[in-house]
């Protein structure tokens, strides 16, 4: 939807069937009606988050774009944080659904505000709303333009349009597979490297109610030492360097995580007899434990964040939607098995760390095979990707 129609449209079409299916859920009468309303938010919820992600992406300038993507991943850590404080202010479930049916409400009222990506514009050959988004972008910022600043801008724009061949075509997600073998196996290397983050992700956030602590208070501690990985990460990876930029930040956090999460079993495993008594901490083993999961998660959410940006930089305007919402997708089959790998804890307890870290590991190697999107200008033609992929 996103590269064929817009994406302020998206937004506003993915958050208004989040907030009315949030909404719905909580007058569930059974547990299969309350699952295909669960089912339509998160699709609906992920339709305006890809969206939006994107949209930041293309309107931010190169000097912060990468920063911001990060923070917004950022501002999704302390959103899910807040869950602990709501959940225990609302403990009835369908209180809380109506709670989290009218948080979307509030970006339907700032949305119409905004025009829509300059690039996803130009992709479209849609010069004059272009120049239009460009100029009220700049009014937003304090830039009040000359009209030789304008006649400047109308010029550039008209000049890349003329210079690309018109196309109506319509791109889906089999796009991504029709523009050659680096294209293709790019695609592959980065839905396997979001599939993994987020098993990691959501096995570590899930498992929290096993932590020898209180569940709002594992959560909330989660979501806390989230944020510092973000200020750093978003540091790392403007920095040049074989284990620094988009790339050697990604796999270093992915191979950091991944140690971590098998760490953190082994240790697990030696005070088993002591994980759920009242005093675990007094373990050290079960503190360090402990810690090693934290770091875990701190290293998982930093390297997330950055599979977003390089994403999103590695692949030309008109496919740039299509190819985050299927890594996406992917990410999302990755949250929907995490459970499945977290209950064979009950037939042997040290297997689901052991696969998490273990599929970090993997996904941090293969991550040295993508290519390095620091200082990379946007992509807006195919053209221009095969370049890049060729360097």
């Amino acid at each position: 939807i996103s590269d064929n129609y817009g994406r302020k449209k998206t937004i506003i079409i993915g958050t208004f069937g989040n907030a009315v299916f949030n909404l719905s859920s909580s007058g569930s009468s059974n547990w299969w009606t309350y699952a295909i309303f669960r089912f339509l938010v998160g699709m609906f919820g992920n339709i305006a988050y890809v969206a939006g992600f994107v949209y930041i992406i293309e309107v931010i300038g190169p000097k912060h774009r990468a920063t911001l993507g990060i923070f917004v991943q950022g501002i999704f850590a302390v959103g899910y944080g807040c869950l602990s404080v709501i959940a225990a202010v609302t403990p009835y479930w369908r209180h809380f659904q109506i709670v989290m049916g009218c948080v979307p409400l509030l970006i339907l009222v700032l949305i119409p505000f905004l025009y829509d990506s300059p690039g996803y514009y130009l992709s479209k050959k849609q010069g004059k709303l272009a120049i239009k988004s460009i100029i009220k972008i700049g009014r937003m910022n304090g830039r009040n333009l000359l009209k030789e600043d304008q006649l400047l801008i109308e010029d550039i724009v008209n000049d890349q349009i003329s210079s690309e061949v018109s196309s109506q075509e319509k791109y889906s997600f089999l796009t991504l597979f029709q523009h050659g073998s680096k294209m293709t196996l790019l695609t592959l290397n980065l839905m396997f490297n979001w599939f993994v983050n987020s098993v990691c992700y959501y096995g570590l956030s899930l498992n929290s109610a096993a932590l020898p602590t209180n569940l709002y208070v594992s959560n909330a501690l989660y979501a806390i030492f989230e944020l510092p990985s973000y200020v750093i990460c978003s540091y790392l990876i403007t920095v040049e360097g074989k284990f620094f930029g988009r790339r050697g930040t990604l796999a270093v956090f992915l191979l950091s995580g991944g140690v971590c999460c098998i760490l953190s079993t082994i240790l697990t495993e030696i005070a088993f007899c002591d994980k759920d008594s009242h005093n675990a901490f007094s373990n050290p083993n079960i503190l360090a434990s402990f810690i090693l999961s934290i770091l875990g998660k701190f290293f998982v959410a930093g390297s997330f964040s950055i599979a977003y940006i390089i994403t999103a930089e590695a692949f030309p305007t008109m496919i740039r939607s299509n190819a985050v919402g299927a890594c996406t997708m992917i990410a999302r089959i990755g949250g929907i098995l995490t459970p499945a790998i977290l209950a064979l804890y009950d037939q042997v307890s040290w297997l689901p760390g052991i696969i998490f870290g273990v599929l970090a590991v993997v996904a941090g190697v293969l991550t040295w095979f993508m290519p390095e999107t620091l200082n990379q200008k946007m992509l807006t033609t195919f053209e221009e990707a095969d370049e890049f992929y060729n360097k």
